[in-house]
């Protein structure tokens, strides 16, 4: 009898069997092969990439027993390896024509399917993981539609109808990159050129390496994180490549969501909005330069030719260890250079994203994360250009629509800041569809700028609203939340299947929750119908934010439920406090209790802190307030109350654990939380460490050892592995985190 893969893997990662591991070789080395020979067009690179890819499946095997298609995860991880080193060597110009040539012959398809066959696997990975899954157990592995649909937990007509679509997507992805597509070829392609023999000696290698006990040599550790939690289909997809980043030089800048207020857009740290330069200014000769400022003497060629270095510079700076802000001073000082060359500073910048976009042979290098620095700076400084510079949109669409999951998020965030316009409308609407599924930040970011944007200029959306509409059937229910959340703001908000979609998100994961109580709360007396979910969902959440969230969404929706609902009238209780102690911190009368109200208030928390100070010992005992006021607030923030501390005490101690060692301890804690649970204790310890990864700052030994009590609570193996993690950095520290769980646990 023929095992299953899971089988195969259980029994190698539980007697180390040699028999069971080149089995599964011998099952997919043809298809893992074929896919880096495609990609690479090399057949001694298709060798390497072929080996290392199941040198990582032997490391992580203990942790893909479970997978539901083994072959879609190898085709994944076999692009992801292939495109890195395809695009290595067409930045360094060093194309294997005769390689290709030699080996071209190994290839079933005719020379008409080259254009396909290049592009096909890259455009595989930018379908859902459901639309891969699919394409691939069928055509690559040859899968009847009954396998398709227990791969993917379905009915063989729900699979049909999976591939179906998927085959349309994918044919749309294929066009995109230039592969003229029509569904004759790309049939064609599928059933006749993907899976090809490998050479035959390299299964036995692969099988040799194995049992050689090589794997750890041959796949460094960091390579094999990043790998795990770039699979993950949690929220670490979008931040495992940063995790390995931030272990090798720093932590890349992350712009992170209001945790208590899902409803709120994120922000980022920035200057005052300056306005744009009006017809009226242009034409009268006032020349519109970077942020809106308006200088009217111009550049020379040689100052030129120095904004443009010092522009370059500042973008390569090195980060330090606590992340960044964005806008930095010195890359914002660097635009200004330009006065009233605007297009010059987007050439400049577009010219280092294109340059930066090019990965090394070695992507989790201190050079590596140097390039994704600077490309992720200079993508954010778009944003701060003119908004009607020409091609500045279309670019930053362009980058958004095919970039990396950090470049979609820039990029994003940059066109938000410039302002969405009617031209926009097709742009916004295609990325509801495409959206990161599990960036909560980009999902509540999608669903409002098409929702704001549809009751601005609803004749610029009117054209797109039944194919919205259409999303709520979506195979997808992510797409189909966001398509609820979008039009529960519109008219068209009243379609019975609007509210039944964001009835669902609310009693799913904390993550389909938080976008459906924010489309709940945009929805205003049309959500009404969902009251009673948003308070069950308050009822039965252990998570703070989520719940306060979802009574803030009930509060707007009625904030008559206030008067019998005790929830309600303590959040709204809470709001009114927070906006009094906001509205005195701004009054000149303000008093002593004012102030000490306003530390518990994160907008306000540094004001109060530094008003404290002045007054001197009266405000001595306010000290424990003081230190609590940290918890929440980025570097800049926290450094400033603890001057404002050291101002009343010049004795006080604040011991400043550096975020690297924070951060090695994430990166170990992540490791062992599931891909995904129903357990709600593993998804609140996952909630803990994506807070603790997201708010990228020195922290206090107190408040790691308040989140090191509540992981051993919820998910001991998750604390431990934390305190491993901490123990590389500093095993004094990690000790002393350990002995404070255990006392308090006893």
């Amino acid at each position: 009898m023929t095992m299953d893969d899971a089988t195969l893997l259980r029994e190698y990662t539980a007697g180390q069997s040699e028999s069971a591991f080149t089995q599964l070789v011998k099952r997919h080395v043809d298809l893992v092969h074929s896919v880096a020979f495609r990609c690479t067009r090399n057949q001694s690179t298709a060798e390497d990439i072929t080996q290392t890819v199941f040198l990582l499946l032997a490391r992580k095997a203990d942790r893909l027993v479970d997978h539901p298609c083994l072959g879609a995860w190898l085709h994944r991880t076999t692009t992801y390896l292939s495109l890195r080193r395809r695009r290595s060597e067409q930045r360094r110009q060093l194309r294997e024509a005769l390689a290709v040539a030699h080996f071209a012959s190994d290839m079933k398809a005719p020379p008409d399917h080259e254009p396909i066959l290049g592009r096909l696997d890259e455009a595989l990975e930018r379908l859902s993981n459901l639309d891969r899954t699919a394409i691939v157990t069928r055509f690559f592995l040859e899968k009847s539609m009954k396998d398709v649909g227990d791969a993917l937990g379905t009915t063989e007509a729900a699979a049909k109808m999976r591939v179906g679509r998927a085959l349309d997507r994918l044919r749309i992805e294929l066009i995109r990159r230039g592969a003229s597509c029509s569904p004759a070829s790309l049939a064609a392609v599928l059933h006749s050129s993907i899976v090809n023999p490998a050479p035959s000696h390299l299964a036995g290698t692969i099988a040799q390496h194995v049992a050689a006990g090589s794997v750890a040599a041959v796949v460094p550790p960091c390579s094999t994180l990043s790998f795990l939690l770039m699979s993950s289909l949690k929220s670490k997809t979008l931040v495992g490549t940063v995790i390995v980043l931030a272990l090798l030089g720093g932590a890349r800048y992350w712009l992170v969501p209001d945790r208590e207020s899902p409803d709120k857009a994120p922000s980022m740290k920035s200057p005052a909005t300056l306005p744009s330069p009006s017809a009226e200014n242009v034409s009268a000769g006032a020349s519109p330069a970077v942020g809106g400022r308006r200088l009217s003497q111009p550049l020379t060629e040689d100052e030129l030719a120095l904004a443009r270095r010092q522009l370059r510079d500042a973008l390569s700076l090195p980060v330090p260890k606590s992340g960044i802000t964005w806008p930095e001073p010195r890359v914002l000082e660097a635009l200004e250079r330009f006065r009233n060359r605007s297009h010059s500073a987007f050439a400049v910048l577009r010219e280092v994203i294109d340059e930066m976009s090019s990965v090394s042979e070695e992507p989790d290098s201190p050079e590596a994360f140097a390039r994704d620095l600077a490309r992720s700076r200079a993508l954010l400084a778009l944003g701060t250009l003119d908004r009607d510079l020409p091609g500045l949109r279309p670019y930053l669409w362009e980058r958004q629509r095919t970039g990396p999951v950090g470049d979609q998020f820039d990029s994003f965030m940059s066109l938000k800041r410039l302002g969405f316009q009617a031209s926009d409308a097709p742009a916004l609407v295609e990325t509801l569809t495409q959206a990161n599924t599990v960036s909560l930040a980009l999902n509540t970011q999608v669903t409002q700028a098409v929702r704001d944007l549809g009751l601005a200029h609803p004749e610029a959306l009117k054209p797109f609203t039944s194919a919205i509409l259409g999303l709520l059937d979506h195979p997808e229910s992510r797409i189909q939340l966001r398509a609820a959340a979008t039009l529960i703001g519109w008219p068209e908000g009243n379609d019975p299947r609007v509210v039944e979609r964001l009835r669902n998100a609310l009693g799913a994961s904390g993550f389909e929750a938080r976008v459906a109580i924010a489309g709940a709360r945009a929805g205003g007396e049309r959500a009404q119908p969902l009251i009673p979910d948003l308070l069950r969902s308050a009822e039965t959440t252990k998570e703070r934010g989520l719940r306060d969230a979802a009574l803030r969404a009930v509060a707007h929706i009625r904030p008559d439920l206030g008067e019998t609902h005790p929830g309600v009238a303590a959040e709204q209780a809470r709001t009114a406090e927070s906006e009094h102690i906001r509205s005195r911190m701004q009054s000149p009368t303000r008093t002593f209790e004012d102030l000490v109200a306003g530390l518990r208030e994160p907008g306000s928390a540094v004001a109060a802190a530094e008003a404290l100070a002045d007054w001197g010992p009266a405000a001595i005992d306010q000290m424990p307030s003081l230190r609590a006021a940290l918890a929440g607030m980025d570097e800049d923030s926290r450094d400033k109350v603890v001057e404002a501390m050291r101002r009343l005490d010049p004795a006080v101690q604040v011991e400043r654990i550096p975020f690297d060692t924070v951060f090695s301890g994430v990166v170990h804690a992540t490791s062992v939380l599931p891909q995904s649970t129903t357990d709600a204790a593993s998804r609140r310890a996952s909630e803990m460490v994506d807070e603790y990864q997201m708010f990228r700052t020195w922290r206090t030994p107190e408040e790691l050892e308040s989140l090191v009590r509540q992981l051993s609570t919820d998910a001991n193996p998750v604390a431990e592995a934390f305190l491993r993690g901490i123990a590389e950095k500093d095993p004094e520290l990690a000790a002393k985190l350990r002995r404070a769980a255990t006392g308090s646990n006893r």
